[in-house]
Order: structure tokens, then C-alpha cells, then sequence
């Protein structure tokens, strides 16, 4: 199994970092995460920076808007999220079920479509963040906009001497949640086997989770499990650690549901 799945992981690795729309959506992520902050974009437009602004106060106010979570699901999905829909349309899923196992399938599928993930949004970001440190400094001690306590400053991790590490584990956080929703388009496809809708479906339903759980008690938000809310009274580290263990489990039990459906469709129909 360990063989057939390694030669599953790769050949979705070749399918996937190897399509053009790859390297396209890099650039894309970069001008999602300049176009969600108004303030900055006039700033550049009018050259008149206000001086006070810093790249690691942008990128946490701009993870905190809906509207950039929305478009960045979007594009994200449209990359792999999509290929069990593909699959199943083409019938390639069942000529490729009689070489490998459906679990092998199905954790090759998880595994690479939240390794693209991730190496899609960092390249995206990184981009994004040298662009920006052109006109701003990584950290600016001097900022007055955004206080201290927004920057998620670690107790043993001040911003100002290590602003790259503190954007890693912010945009890490922020991948989990995305990788999550994902794996809920995923089982979701399995039923409604339409490309276009496992594309909207992570946005759809971050959205929907958004407004179900906004008048619910503060630990129980949705969004805030991606971004730096403290809604854990354990300091900083406590709440990101917190935060990142929720998300991986929720993870591995959306990619089970996933195989579960993938599972009871393929003995309900002995096909696809």
C-alpha cells in the first residue's frame, strides 16, 4: 500500500502543481491581498504613505476581512479541490479504482490537495509581502493605527524581531482553516458532482458557518479559528496552539466523511 500510495501522491503532485493554473493563481493571491485593503491601495495610488503603517499590521487587518477569505477560497479551490468532481464526471474514477484502493484515493487527494494549498497561498504572500516592503517596513514600533495587542504578539515573540516567523504562523493558521473547508467540498462533491460547485463550496459554507455561529458565544465563531482572536483566556500561544490542533483534527474528520461518502456511493452504485 505504502508503494501505491506514493505513486498516487505523485501523480496528483504532477496533475496538479504541473497545471498552469498553478503558477497563475500566485500572482492572483498577491492582488487579492492587495485589493482587500482600501486604505493601502490609495496610499500607493496617491503616494502619500502615512508613515505609520507596517507589512505585518496590513496582512493581519487584511486576514480579518470576509471579503478576502471569500475570494481567496474561491481561488484556492479552483485548483484542486475540484478534481474528484472531474474524476467522477469523466469515469476516470473508476478505471483508476481498479489500480489503487479508494482510501489510498482518497488520502493521496487530501494530502496534495493541502500541500497545494499551502504552497500556493505561502508563494502568493510572499510575493505579496516583498511587493509591499518596497513602500513599508516589515515592522514599524512606531505604529499607532494598530495597537500591539492586534499584532498576536507572542509573549515570547514580539513582532519587531521576528516579523517574518510571526506572518509564517499567522498565514499558517489561516491555510488550516482554508485546507478544512476544502475537505468539506470535498464530501460535498461526492453528492452534487458539478466542478463549479466544489469551487464555490468552501466560500459558500465558511460563509454560511460564519452567520450561524456570529451570535453564538465567542469560542464557538467560526471565523475566528483562522485568524489571531484570542477567544481562549491562555495567552497567545496558548490560543494559537489551541487553534491549530482544532483545525488539523477537524481536518482528518472531514477527510474520513469524505471517504465514508466516497465509500457508500461506490457499494450503493458499484460505479460512478
Amino acid at each position: 500500500m505504502h508503494i501505491m500510495l506514493k505513486n498516487m501522491i505523485h501523480y496528483d503532485l504532477y496533475r496538479c502543481i504541473g497545471n498552469w493554473k498553478f503558477w497563475l493563481m500566485i500572482p492572483l493571491i498577491s492582488v487579492i491581498c492587495f485589493f482587500s485593503n482600501g486604505i493601502v491601495l490609495e496610499e500607493l495610488f496617491t503616494n502619500n504613505l502615512s508613515g505609520v503603517d507596517d507589512i505585518i499590521g496590513i496582512y493581519n487587518f487584511v486576514i480579518h476581512f470576509d471579503r478576502f477569505r471569500i475570494l481567496l477560497l474561491i481561488v484556492l479551490a479552483a485548483l484542486y479541490t475540484n478534481s474528484n468532481c472531474l474524476d467522477m464526471n469523466q469515469n476516470y474514477l473508476n478505471v483508476l479504482l481498479t489500480r489503487v484502493r479508494l482510501k489510498t484515493y482518497v488520502i493521496s487527494r487530501i494530502v496534495v490537495n493541502a500541500s497545494a494549498i499551502l504552497i500556493m497561498y505561502s508563494l502568493g504572500v510572499a510575493l505579496y509581502v516583498m511587493i509591499l516592503h518596497i513602500w513599508y517596513p516589515l515592522v514599524n514600533v512606531e505604529n499607532t493605527m494598530i495597537s500591539r495587542e492586534m499584532y498576536m504578539a507572542f509573549e515570547t515573540l514580539p513582532p519587531e524581531e521576528h516579523p517574518v516567523l510571526l506572518i509564517i504562523l499567522l498565514s499558517f493558521l489561516l491555510v488550516l482553516s482554508m485546507i478544512l473547508l476544502c475537505n468539506i467540498s470535498f464530501a460535498v462533491s461526492v453528492f452534487l458532482s458539478d466542478s463549479y460547485v466544489a469551487v464555490a463550496a468552501p466560500a459558500i459554507i465558511y460563509f454560511l458557518l460564519g452567520c450561524l455561529t456570529y451570535f453564538l458565544p465567542e469560542v464557538l465563531y467560526f471565523p475566528a479559528y483562522s485568524n489571531s482572536a484570542a477567544i481562549f483566556p491562555l495567552g497567545a500561544w496558548g490560543n494559537y496552539l489551541i487553534k491549530v490542533f482544532i483545525n488539523i483534527i477537524a481536518i482528518l474528520i472531514t477527510g474520513f466523511i469524505f471517504y465514508r461518502c466516497l465509500r457508500k456511493k461506490w457499494y450503493q452504485n458499484e460505479r460512478f
